[in-house]
């Protein structure tokens, strides 16, 4: 299918020679035809890239002129596509892990959307596993609610399954972490918070793989959890002096502040130490039974920073 509203998806290469078959496929054999694909070889040490070179010259050199590849030195998966994202020249941008993939007309079925609706974000359900994961469809006024389920487990935060405007990355002051473990929440959560419209389409169309044994996901608990905390801790130091009202994420201010404090409680961070500002935030905050972390924790929490500041005055 021809059309319109073209689209650059950005796809982050490294160590994935058993998946890229299969994932290069499902998106280079995509029905619609206004696509731009940007894969950025993340200094991979493995075989992934001569796959997906062989796969191109033996199916797809049909369409040579619409595919970038990048070779880069290996820094880790945001950078790679924060790379891929400077090359695009879509309207929409999408990103995709290649141990993943898409079902046939899934680009077709948002191109279609976005040309209809001309939305900022367009999210889409997906397939985990074998299982359908349904998503909540969040209009443009539910942005904020959308925020906080993000970042309270209640939503996904994964750039996988969103299309969004490449005006949303051009035209504001964003946070890039530097390293995985919750990047895709950490920038979803900012493009959600500067958008003015968003749409859901009711359709599976990516297939999230879950059997990579090499996948952040498969990460320690404490160290994902360590990573996790510090990146949103950075994203508030980020914007802390802009003003509220400015800020695409001041509404997950205070989760941001608690759930920091309760991973140092938990697992013997030193979050209190490295941001002395935190244990007096948390002392200020009210309890609430709307965060993710339980009000008893929240409790403990307030306490532990209430002597850290007595100990440390």
């Amino acid at each position: 299918m021809g059309g319109r509203v073209k689209i650059s998806v950005v796809v982050p290469i490294y160590g994935v020679e058993r998946f890229i078959g299969k994932f290069a496929e499902s998106l280079l054999g995509q029905s619609y035809d206004n696509v731009e694909f940007i894969f950025v070889n993340d200094g991979t040490k493995d075989g992934s890239m001569t796959v997906l070179r062989s796969l191109i010259d033996e199916r797809f050199t049909h369409l040579r002129d619409r595919i970038i590849i990048i070779d880069k030195e290996n820094e880790g998966c945001p950078v790679a596509r924060r790379t891929g994202l400077s090359h695009a020249t879509g309207e929409y941008v999408m990103h995709a892990d290649p141990d993943d993939w898409y079902e046939p007309d899934a680009i077709e079925t948002i191109a279609t959307v976005a040309e209809e609706t001309q939305a900022d974000i367009i999210c889409f359900d997906y397939f985990r596993g074998k299982r359908i994961k349904n998503e909540r469809a969040y209009a443009a006024g539910d942005k904020y609610t959308f925020i906080r389920d993000i970042y309270n487990h209640r939503a996904s935060g994964t750039v996988w399954n969103k299309c969004m405007k490449r005006s949303l990355y051009l035209n504001n002051r964003i946070y890039y972490p530097l390293t995985s473990c919750a990047e895709d929440m950490c920038l979803s959560v900012q493009l959600i918070g500067y958008s003015s419209s968003i749409v859901h389409i009711p359709k599976p169309l990516y297939h999230y793989r879950r059997d990579n044994p090499t996948a952040v996901t498969r990460k320690n608990p404490k160290y994902r959890r360590q990573r996790a905390t510090e990146k949103f801790l950075n994203l508030y130091e980020f914007f802390r002096d802009t003003p509220d009202d400015l800020s695409p994420v001041s509404v997950i201010y205070d989760d941001i502040m608690m759930k920091a404090g309760w991973s140092a409680v938990m697992y013997g961070l030193d979050h209190f130490s490295s941001r002395p500002y935190l244990a007096d935030k948390i002392g200020r905050m009210p309890l609430s039974l709307s965060r993710e972390t339980p009000v008893v924790s929240q409790l403990i929490t307030k306490i532990y920073a209430f002597l850290h500041r007595i100990i440390n005055r």
